[in-house]
């Protein structure tokens, strides 16, 4: 209960909720109204007042505590340069627009849960009810209205382009108003995961051929909190040697260039090849993706060759040797990322092809494409000019889609190849061994000579590739 108290009097409020209180001063006549209703009056006699500079205390006041008390708030304030009269001041308290004090019981507001989101997602925000109680219907008003669907609605959807604090105002049929706010976060900090085959890659006889190791070999799929990638997102880094590329005394074959990295970072050749004195080895292909976030996902592939075909696996003496490829993975972007994996929807191969090398000619590599509808055993191999295999570039299972290798015109041995004509070829096998797509099965391939398309090679000026393919 408000009261008032003049000592020594008191006049008491009404105890309701809301009060409407006036008070007029005719120069001898304090007199108080409480609801357009007389409630008290003390004659003081003719005084005049004067203002000694201090300032006016309408509430609590400081003097006197126990005797000047004000218990409840105050709404609205209204000063008049006279006395007003009984009527005036009942006009003023019945029109309920100036001067009247409204009953004001604030509704409840609940902008919900802090919420993270992802850069470019959205979220909705506010409560089960993001607004309840009070009187009559309520309003919705949030600030700022940056990155929000409806500013004016109970759960607008946002979508800010930063950290945000978003603040409701919920009001009432009274005008009663009640806030409280949201923070939504955007940030991305958590890094890509590439699951990588369980089972290191053995490569077998160590004959120092090159075999490619695909990609699609070693990332089984790639996952993210925000971003939308595919193991086709995923590059090659580096691929290190527990070995060297070429052991003193000639104890792995006297070859160099063991490791050649694709230029599209998406394969690798590596040397079937290590040393006779020692414990196997292993090549550890480095892979990285981005998210576009500024996250970068790493993981680790594993391809060894033992030293005996039936003993001990090969063991990792650490690196020794490295070759870097020429992708980082931080140069992937979202919009990258994303016509990527539409592009990659869109050529999904209807059926087998081999396709020119390019470039052509060329110095000192050459990239053979060739696409498969669906996964396969796949050997693409180079011949000379009279039939004689001069390099395995591919032998592996290949996923469906389209693939690259890479041929540094060098043989199985890595030795420059010499001048003349050359072949290439595609084998696609069955999973039952059957030959499911080749170039000819002609015995004598000097014989088919004149269903292939020719190769020239100038060791210095470039070579020119033609393909190896069915009718």
């Amino acid at each position: 209960m408000a009261h008032y108290t003049s000592y020594p009097a008191r006049i008491a409020f009404h105890s309701t909720p809301c009060n409407h209180v006036a008070a007029t001063w005719d120069s001898s006549t304090l007199k108080l109204y409480v609801n357009g209703q007389l409630e008290g009056v003390l004659n003081l006699g003719p005084k005049t007042v004067s203002y000694s500079g201090e300032a006016l205390t309408i509430g609590e006041h400081n003097i006197l505590p126990a005797q000047r008390a004000f218990d409840g708030l105050i709404d609205e304030v209204g000063f008049y340069s006279r006395a007003l009269s009984v009527s005036e001041i009942q006009g003023i308290y019945n029109a309920g627009s100036v001067g009247k004090c409204k009953e004001c019981t604030p509704p409840t507001a609940d902008a919900g849960d802090d919420q993270t989101i992802c850069p470019g997602a959205s979220v909705q925000i506010g409560g089960d009810e993001t607004g309840s109680g009070g009187t009559g219907s309520l309003t919705f008003s949030w600030e700022p209205t940056d990155g929000l669907s409806d500013a004016s609605a109970a759960n607008p959807t946002a979508m800010p382009t930063s950290t945000t604090t978003y603040t409701v105002t919920v009001t009432d049929g009274n005008e009663c108003t009640a806030t409280d706010e949201v923070t939504v976060t955007v940030e991305d900090n958590q890094a890509p995961v590439i699951t990588v085959s369980a089972n290191p890659i053995t490569l077998w006889p160590p004959n120092h051929q090159y075999l490619t190791i695909n990609l699609s070999q070693c990332a089984i799929s790639v996952s993210d909190n925000c971003a939308t990638l595919s193991p086709s997102n995923v590059v090659i880094a580096n691929v290190t040697s527990d070995e060297p590329e070429d052991a003193p005394g000639g104890d792995d074959g006297n070859t160099t260039n063991d490791i050649v990295i694709a230029n599209d970072c998406k394969s690798v050749q590596l040397r079937s090849e290590r040393q006779g004195s020692g414990n196997g080895r292993v090549y550890t292909i480095h892979l990285s993706v981005s998210d576009g976030n500024g996250n970068t996902g790493a993981a680790t592939c594993l391809v060894t060759v033992p030293k005996s075909q039936n003993g001990s696996p090969a063991v990792d003496d650490g690196a020794v040797y490295t070759v870097n490829g020429s992708c980082p993975s931080s140069s992937l972007t979202k919009a990258a990322i994303t016509n990527d994996l539409q592009e990659e929807a869109e050529v999904l191969p209807e059926g087998y092809s081999l396709e020119q090398n390019y470039p052509n000619p060329f110095n000192p590599t050459t990239e053979i494409s060739f696409a498969l509808p669906e996964a396969g055993q796949v050997t693409v191999r180079i011949y000379s000019e009279t039939g004689q295999l001069v390099r395995i570039l591919a032998s592996g299972n290949f996923a469906s889609g389209r693939h690259q290798v890479v041929w540094d015109a060098r043989d199985e041995k890595g030795v420059q190849v010499a001048t003349g004509m050359y072949f290439y070829q595609l084998v696609v096998q069955k999973s039952n061994g059957g030959s499911r797509f080749h170039a000819d099965a002609a015995d004598d391939f000097r014989q088919i000579n004149s269903r292939l398309a020719a190769l020239a090679l100038t060791r210095f000026l470039g070579i020119v590739l033609k393909n190896l393919r069915s009718g």
